[in-house]
């Protein structure tokens, strides 16, 4: 990673702090994101019913953070969707008041 790269990487929780009080300060917790990507994630849950935090992180943390680009992925699909109709509906006003 070169140096402007980690200047902008944040410290991502795979099990959000809200909700996993226990494992916060664990290392294997601990993912570099981006500031939009940490954002996008928030504080989802990546468990499935069932799963025992520590085991996932301790043995199948590859899983956890597949599930977390996953869901960033269809996180930023909507975003875009969403980006391209606030783009389309600005320059429709802005192409009005054109003289």
């Amino acid at each position: 990673m070169s140096r402007a790269g980690y200047a902008i990487a944040e410290i991502d929780h795979l099990l959000p702090q809200s909700l996993f009080h226990e494992h916060v300060i664990d290392e294997r917790n601990f993912a570099l994101s981006c500031r939009i990507c940490n954002g996008a994630k928030g504080n989802v849950s990546l468990l499935r019913e069932n799963e025992n935090a520590k085991d996932m992180l301790t043995n199948q943390r590859a899983k956890l953070i597949e599930r977390a680009r996953e869901h960033i992925a269809d996180y930023m699909k909507d975003y875009d969707k969403n980006w391209r109709r606030a783009t389309e509906i600005l320059e429709g006003v802005w192409w009005k008041t054109k003289p």
